[in-house]
């Protein structure tokens, strides 16, 4: 079998194993989660292990394909690069997405989620250079293609009978949806996509992104500190059981029903109970000034909203209807003790928010959840925390006591989305020139330590700097009536 010409390692100082494995003109590569590049499946190698035994593990927990490792093709760089062999066809669906790749089964891996978003068949003569971890390697891949022997694989359009009989059922009416909606004139079916893309903004990142920086930029630190407990929460308790429960998304079985990005697992939906959280702070900001007739009416109207999103979410194709009721109810158990608490005493929820050894706990807690599951949404959210703890008692002192004009509130908004939207540019890009994951996993980390520390002292900062003493002061920690 030929063997590609590049630099020789020392075979003692290997410290990780790569399996190449074709089908035709395609290699077998997977997306990453941390890194947000392509790469070869592969890992470290572990203590005991030889570098042919940790190829195929690190191949099974990052693709789920079983492999026979071959020839050694070369040590490149720490790494050796094996020759592997599918011991039987690999699941690869009739479905492209996005990126235009062949979609290889493989929600479930062991590393699926945490490490590894989605695997593909991947041309290596298409890939871009910047899109590959290792650019460096990107003119070796070919060589390695032709070095491997091929592997076969099998097409699919559905993988319904390997989930459950309730989503299997699910699955059905979904497809039927989608095929009803499509049934619709154009006109109608565009007025119902449209609706389906605003009733599911509510939940998008970065609808969320700017709402915390509009309450930074209108709000006291202490009601931002209780919106972000809220927000932490449902983040960590949707990653949490993401972890646990591993439930697919209908487009895992289905690739074709997929219409719209979503990573990760089904189960529960973020975006379902990060638009409850959402809405369910308007209604609480807004219900005390209204009669019983204007409650119940809103209160229709929130479920309302989150029941359409739900709907929408179905259509897309990336939740079961199963997992949205679930959802509802579990981000409705989240949120109304928050806002009952808030309602009974705002006075101790406020006094919490700003302290900082709450938010120190909070930080210890989630990095020991981070440290088990090494989920990196889990460790970006620990980062956050601890630039929370880190800056809390300052924005708390100097926390301007004036509410600002709104020239100057918009002002406020200008430079505190300014700064951020630049640290989050140049720890990207930071991120972005590194090839170990460990070494990027701690850029984000750090960097979104940054931001929430920005977010919290730099937007009471800001404030404070624009505040001007002719102004209304802000309702005091003890007005009941918020």
């Amino acid at each position: 079998m030929p063997v590609v010409k590049a630099s020789e390692t020392d075979p003692n100082k290997l410290v990780g194993a790569v399996c190449v494995i074709r089908h035709q003109d395609q290699l077998v590569m997977l997306a990453e989660v941390i890194t947000e590049k392509f790469s070869l499946p592969g890992g470290y190698i572990d203590k005991g292990e030889t570098p042919q035994q940790a190829a195929a593990r690190e191949t099974l927990e990052e693709t789920g394909i079983r492999v026979n490792v071959g020839d050694l093709i070369q040590n490149r760089g720490r790494a050796a690069i094996y020759a592997c062999v599918a011991q039987e066809p690999i699941l690869v669906s009739s479905f492209k997405d996005k990126y235009d790749h062949p979609i290889v089964a493989s929600w479930f891996s062991r590393h699926f989620a945490t490490e590894v978003k989605r695997v593909y068949l991947i041309d290596p003569m298409t890939l871009p250079a910047s899109e590959y971890r290792y650019q460096k390697d990107i003119e070796l891949l070919t060589g390695w293609l032709n070095a491997t022997p091929e592997s076969d694989i099998d097409l699919y359009d559905s993988l319904a009978r390997q989930l459950n009989l309730m989503n299997q059922y699910e699955l059905e009416t979904i497809l039927t949806f989608q095929q009803a909606v499509a049934s619709w004139p154009a006109e109608i079916q565009s007025l119902f996509g449209g609706l389906a893309s605003a009733l599911n903004l509510a939940g998008e990142p970065l609808f969320i992104v700017f709402l915390v920086l509009l309450i930074a930029s209108l709000c006291p630190t202490r009601y931002l500190l209780v919106w972000l407990f809220a927000l932490v929460m449902m983040l960590f308790t949707t990653l949490l059981l993401n972890f646990s429960v591993t439930a697919p998304r209908p487009y895992f079985a289905m690739p074709q029903l997929q219409q719209i990005d979503a990573n990760g697992f089904g189960f529960p939906s973020s975006h379902v109970l990060l638009a409850t959280l959402v809405w369910m702070s308007v209604w609480q900001l807004s219900s005390h000034k209204l009669k019983a007739a204007g409650k119940v009416l809103s209160a229709l109207l929130v479920v309302i909203l989150v029941s359409g999103l739900g709907v929408a979410r179905v259509w897309f194709g990336v939740n079961f209807f199963s997992d949205i009721v679930v959802s509802i109810l579990l981000a409705l158990g989240l949120t109304i003790p928050l806002f009952a608490w808030w309602r009974v005493d705002s006075v101790s929820a406020l006094t919490l928010a700003g302290n900082r050894w709450f938010w120190l706990f909070a930080t210890i807690m989630v990095g020991v959840v981070a440290s088990y599951t090494l989920d990196p949404k889990i460790a970006y959210i620990f980062g956050g925390l601890l630039g929370v703890f880190l800056s809390v008692e300052y924005a708390t002192r100097t926390e301007p006591k004036t509410r600002l004009s709104l020239g100057r509130t918009l002002l406020a908004f200008v430079v505190i989305s300014l700064v951020a939207f630049g640290l989050y540019r140049l720890i990207n890009y930071v991120s972005y020139q590194q090839t170990v994951s460990l070494i990027v996993l701690t850029i984000k980390g750090c960097g979104a330590a940054a931001i929430s520390a920005w977010l919290i002292g730099g937007a009471a900062f800001i404030r404070r700097r624009l505040a001007t003493s002719s102004e209304s002061d802000f309702p005091a920690p003890d007005d009941r009536d918020q």
